[in-house]
């Protein structure tokens, strides 16, 4: 519960995650995108977190998000699946350090966010998802395949070293480290 500022829903587990991903960047000119910021209370425990030198950009489809944060932060108003919008944020706002999807947790948001977002993501930078847990809720199947099914895909890709030299290898073969 944050009841000293705007509401925001986490898993009490991501927090150990965010500290042990996100420690490097404490302190530092990092840059980050949060999709799905609902009042802003996410940027809030982010800004806490890194310190005042982090650039916060936020990510809704609400109208009523931007509002909200006006007096703290940058949200953009658009659709995470929509890949007009992405490349715009991408070429407008990007490289971005850290990317994290809190947005709506569909199998298309999730998939068509991380396809045109990860390019974004600086060399070393991290991007996270989170809520993956809804690849296994029918009601998010709204895509060919669950986000677990689309990273076991891009699991297969990090190591296609091992399979073949001479594969056209993808982005997440060459850029992935874990």
């Amino acid at each position: 519960a944050n009841k000293a500022g705007q509401p925001f829903d986490k898993w009490i587990h991501y927090f150990d995650v965010y500290h042990k991903l996100l420690a490097p960047y404490v302190g530092q000119p990092v840059k980050v995108l949060e999709i799905g910021v609902f009042h802003g209370g996410g940027l809030d425990q982010l800004r806490s977190y890194l310190g005042p030198q982090a650039e916060l950009i936020g990510i809704d489809i609400g109208e009523e998000s931007a509002a909200v944060c006006a007096d703290r932060f940058e949200v953009l108003i658009g659709d995470q699946t929509d890949t007009d919008f992405l490349a715009r944020v991408a070429a407008e706002r990007g490289p971005f350090d850290v990317v994290i999807d809190d947005g709506g947790h569909s199998m298309r948001q999730q998939i068509t966010a991380i396809e045109h977002l990860f390019g974004s993501v600086r060399e070393g930078g991290i991007y996270i998802v989170e809520d993956t847990h809804t690849s296994y809720w029918e009601p998010y199947h709204d895509a060919d395949q669950t986000f677990m099914e689309w990273v076991k895909d891009r699991v297969d890709d990090i190591n296609a070293y091992h399979v073949s030299r001479e594969a056209d290898l993808s982005q997440w073969t060459t850029q992935v480290a874990a």
